[in-house]
C-alpha cells in the first residue's frame, strides 16, 4: 500500500519479518483490496503472497491463509 504498487521483494519482506517475530500462528493473511484496486488485480496480489509463502512448510502456510484467522475470529 505504501508503494502503490505489488512489489514481490517488499511483500516477501513483510512476510519473512512476521513469521520470524510472531511464528505463522500469530499471521494470518490480509490484503489492502479492494483500495489496491486502483494500482493492481487482486490475482496479481495474491501471486506476490503466494510466492512469499512458497519457501514455508504446509503447516506455516496453513496458519497464515487459513487456521490463525479461524481461532482468532472464532470461525
Amino acid at each position: 500500500t505504501f508503494s502503490h504498487r505489488v512489489d514481490p521483494a517488499f511483500i516477501a519482506g513483510v512476510v519473512r519479518d512476521c513469521v520470524t517475530l510472531f511464528g505463522s500462528e500469530r499471521c494470518m493473511f490480509g490484503s489492502n483490496f479492494p483500495v489496491e484496486k486502483i494500482w493492481t488485480d487482486f490475482a496479481t496480489l495474491w501471486q506476490a503472497y503466494d510466492a512469499a509463502l512458497a519457501e514455508y512448510p504446509a503447516r506455516d502456510r496453513d496458519n497464515i491463509l487459513r487456521d490463525t484467522a479461524t481461532r482468532v475470529y472464532r470461525l
